[in-house]
């Protein structure tokens, strides 16, 4: 789910992989990876990206809002 993700909240931001990259001091080719699911970012970067996307690390990762949230917004 995640690899989905990150090209679904990149592209609904209008960032390329190269600008995403760009914003995270990382390669655009390891962007493509993590899209590919060829490989998985650190914990770092997801938390960097869940920032970036301004999305909880719930939604980064699963594409849904845990319960927890949902019961105390």
């Amino acid at each position: 789910m995640l690899r989905k993700q990150i090209g679904f909240l990149r592209r609904k931001k209008g960032w390329s992989q190269a600008e995403l990259a760009n914003r995270l001091h990382i390669s655009p080719s390891t962007i493509g990876m993590y899209e590919q699911g060829r490989r998985v970012p650190t914990l770092d970067i997801i938390i960097a990206m869940a920032q970036l996307f301004e999305v909880s690390l719930d939604y980064l990762l699963t594409g849904t809002e845990s319960c927890y949230l949902k019961a105390n917004k």
